[in-house]
């Protein structure tokens, strides 16, 4: 499976459309080995009150999963360490969820789950950085094949 980006300009020249499975196929995605026994590594476990937005950010010794310079996705004015951000502390902290186990990402799991689902990213500069980050993670198994590109967008 190849993971296919789309690029489109809109008038607020923002990014419109990009991979990612609709939000009900994301939390099917979370909640749905969280509930059942899978064949995966680490299965999910939730408690019934299990909120994954309140939280807390910890130490993560084992850093970030990319960085600037093994993501090619990162564009040059996004990229921190490149234009002189002197710490890189920041890389290793972890969003966790109270009352929630919730393992690293595992892009091969992912896209596992994720293929023959229709996917679109809608929205603005933010939902751009979360698309650029999710490809960061997903190229780690396997590189996106752009499908087009209007080389005048920004």
């Amino acid at each position: 499976m190849s993971i296919i980006t789309a690029v489109q300009p809109s008038e607020q020249g923002a990014l419109d459309l990009l991979f990612i499975p609709i939000v009900k196929e994301l939390l099917s995605y979370v909640r749905g080995w969280a509930l059942r026994t899978c064949p995966y590594k680490t299965p999910i476990k939730l408690k019934v009150q299990c909120d994954l937005f309140i939280g807390d950010w910890v130490p993560d010794p084992s850093g970030s999963v990319y960085t600037n310079a093994s993501c090619h996705v990162i564009e040059s004015h996004q990229n921190c360490m490149k234009n002189g951000r002197p710490d890189s502390g920041y890389l290793y902290w972890r969003w966790n969820p109270r009352d929630c186990e919730l393992p690293r990402f595992d892009p091969e799991r992912f896209l596992d789950y994720m293929r023959d689902k229709s996917w679109a990213f809608i929205g603005d500069s933010i939902s751009r950085n979360h698309v650029q980050s999710l490809l960061c993670i997903l190229s780690q198994v396997e590189q996106a094949v752009e499908i087009y590109h209007d080389e005048e967008y920004r």
